[in-house]
C-alpha cells in the first residue's frame, strides 16, 4: 500500500493545518481528540490567515499508535523524518501536544511560531 503524503502548512495554538485539512487537538479528560474544523466555521478565514502560504514540509501521518504509554499521533517529515507535530496523551493520561520546527522562530502574540 502506497504511504499518503500531505504538505503541512504548521501549528497555530491546538491547530494543524495539512493540504487544505484544518484540525485542532483538544484534551478530554484524559484523553485526546482531533477534531476537522469544518469549511462553513465561523472565522475560518481568519483562522488559516495565520498559515503560511507555501507549505513548510511534505509530511505523512503516523496516527492512532501507542508506544511507550504514549497514545497519540506524530506528523513526520518525509525528507529527513523530523517530528513536526507530537500529540496525544502519555502514560500518566497528561494531554501532550508537541509542535516543533525545524528552525528557531518568533512566537507572536497569538502564539503562532514564524520560521
Amino acid at each position: 500500500m502506497p504511504t499518503v503524503t500531505y504538505c503541512f502548512y504548521g501549528v497555530y495554538r491546538t491547530m494543524y493545518k495539512m493540504d487544505n485539512i484544518l484540525c485542532k487537538v483538544t484534551e478530554d479528560n484524559g484523553y485526546y481528540r482531533t477534531t476537522h474544523i469544518p469549511s462553513a466555521t465561523t472565522g475560518l478565514e481568519a483562522i488559516r490567515s495565520k498559515f503560511p502560504i507555501t507549505p513548510l514540509a511534505t509530511v505523512v501521518y503516523k496516527g492512532l499508535y501507542e508506544e511507550h504509554g504514549f497514545k497519540g499521533f506524530n506528523i513526520i517529515d518525509c525528507e529527513d523524518k523530523h517530528i513536526w507535530l507530537h500529540a496525544g496523551v502519555d502514560l500518566n493520561n497528561k494531554f501532550v501536544f508537541e509542535y516543533t520546527p525545524k528552525k528557531a522562530g518568533v512566537v507572536d502574540k497569538d502564539g503562532f511560531i514564524w520560521i
